[in-house]
């Protein structure tokens, strides 16, 4: 077999583990959500025909939705409807059916926006401050980043996001009510701003540690001995072979993000993905927290294979699992 032949089928059979792992990743999720909502106590008919409705209402409740067969049927039942493209109907809409992917398009928009706009303002932020903090290591500016870290890390958003609002929306009034509608961008500052500095304290100490990792190698001391300006080392240099890493956890974030950031949906009154989970668990609608949990499983599973066909793409080691 010739090398080139041998590479290609390396990378075939790399794509083809990313591939299977995210089958997999989007069964488990599915199969645990099944079991957890329909072992968890409580009864959906209760929940949203109420307590005190006839029985005879609830039994044909039930039935309509299919509660009433067998949990392997039921299962059976699910799987069918997802090989069709069919996330099944709002239970809480069961007089006047709404789809559950009608839902989850509704809802989806306001959750990207979100997630890219605090991933931007992560990534201004992290990545100046995390390099600066490596080139002057345990100087005051490594200093002062650190702290930034750790205070952003220990501050949740459910405190900094009331925090804002009471700042930015009564005191100062310039920030429209989160009650209002989402016009413009002017609704999204602040809960892009209160996610997006979270999450470069996060992120900032993955850019300079990567960064001081790439600063301590060879072809740095180099390029320095050279005469090149500091400038040109950082960015031309000590970037270009830092970004794996940070471009790892980015696209993690941007995962989990995408997943529904539930509490800043639910601070700043954002209708997303997040806000759509949580009254879909408040009121058991099943088919809603199935449809919810799907879709944030497939962008975990779109980015991490994302990542991963990125790295066989621009790292050879990775595809010939050679060490690095």
């Amino acid at each position: 077999m010739s090398v080139g032949r041998g590479r290609a089928l390396s990378a075939a059979l790399s794509v083809a583990k990313v591939i299977g792992r995210g089958i997999l990743s989007l069964a488990g999720a599915v199969t645990l959500v099944f079991l957890s909502l329909r072992l968890a106590p409580g009864d959906p008919a209760d929940n949203i025909l109420g307590a005190d409705a006839p029985a005879a209402a609830k039994t044909a409740f039930r039935e309509r939705l299919l509660l009433d067969l067998p949990l392997v049927d039921q299962y059976g039942v699910l799987w069918s409807n997802l090989a069709r493209g069919d996330l099944g109907v709002s239970y809480a809409a069961a007089e006047r059916p709404i789809p559950v992917s009608r839902l989850v398009a509704e809802a989806l928009p306001a959750t990207l926006e979100l997630a890219l706009a605090a991933l931007l303002i992560a990534a201004f932020i992290a990545v100046p401050l995390g390099t600066l903090s490596a080139r002057f290591q345990h100087g005051p500016v490594d200093v002062a980043t650190l702290a930034f870290a750790m205070f952003g890390a220990a501050v949740p958003v459910f405190w900094s996001g009331p925090l804002l609002l009471y700042l930015f929306a009564v005191r100062l009034d310039v920030s429209p009510d989160p009650g209002d509608p989402l016009r413009g961008l002017a609704p999204l500052v602040l809960p892009a701003a209160a996610l997006g500095i979270a999450l470069a304290a996060r992120l900032v100490r993955t850019v300079r540690a990567s960064v001081l990792d790439v600063l301590r190698l060879d072809f740095v001391t180099l390029a320095r001995a050279k005469g090149l300006p500091e400038s040109r080392v950082l960015f031309r240099h000590v970037l270009r072979n830092a970004w794996i890493p940070v471009v790892t956890v980015m696209g993690l974030q941007l995962a989990a993000l995408l997943s529904g950031a539930i509490v800043t949906e639910k601070v700043f009154a954002r209708p997303g993905l997040g806000t759509l989970l949580l009254d879909g668990i408040a009121r058991r609608d099943y088919a809603v927290v199935q449809g919810c949990v799907l879709v944030g499983t497939l962008a975990w599973v779109l980015v991490n294979a994302g990542l991963e066909l990125l790295y066989l793409a621009l790292d050879p080691r990775v595809r010939t699992g050679a060490p690095r």
